[in-house]
């Protein structure tokens, strides 16, 4: 159902399993990605395209990729550093265009950290080039679909949502700022 019920009216059914699937999707395109670009180039397309969505749901499914495949780390990282950029500026143009007022007033910051991204990513791309040369040839990968990752973060989702909500309600102003803390930890927008 695509309605928010439980606790605080809060958990939204179809909203939680949108982000299960696109946890699991985002784990398949990047497997889908390494068979055809190989480990570096195919994660990096996968941060990239998944930084538009959810750096979360890359930074997670990186995270099971690298548990999976340790020799991975440093491409997974590269990915989620990626994502990480991306999201910085998705949240700049989303600001903007909703309130160019408040856009101008976060610009200088954003474009900052977008800075701060991009640096690191060169040094991760460098990083990950040697790593990957060194291993690629003998990686092979089976369940591209991380079922038990996007559970997780579901009910991370799920438990954060209400977390927010309570926070609120309960603390005033306070809680707001708490709740943005809190609902920034699963998904900036």
């Amino acid at each position: 159902p695509h309605r928010t019920f439980g606790p605080l009216d809060v958990l939204d059914p179809f909203q939680i399993g949108v982000l299960m699937v696109l946890i699991s999707a985002l784990s398949f395109a990047g497997y889908v990605a390494i068979r055809l670009l190989g480990a570096r180039r195919g994660l990096g397309v996968t941060g990239l395209v998944g930084g538009l969505v959810s750096s979360t749901a890359v930074t997670l499914s990186m995270a099971g990729r690298a548990r999976e495949r340790p020799e991975l780390a440093d491409s997974a990282a590269l990915a989620v550093m990626l994502a990480s950029t991306v999201m910085f500026a998705r949240v700049l143009v989303v600001v903007a265009v909703v309130n160019p007022g408040l856009g101008s007033a976060v610009a200088f910051p954003m474009v900052a950290a977008i800075a701060g991204g991009v640096a690191a990513t060169l040094v991760l791309w460098l990083r990950s080039g040697r790593a990957t040369a060194r291993t690629e040839e003998g990686i092979a990968f089976s369940n591209p679909f991380e079922l038990g990752s996007a559970l997780r973060f579901a009910l991370l989702f799920a438990v954060v949502l209400l977390g927010s909500k309570a926070a609120t309600i309960y603390l005033g102003t306070a809680g707001t700022y708490a709740a943005g803390l809190l609902a920034g930890s699963t998904d900036v927008d």
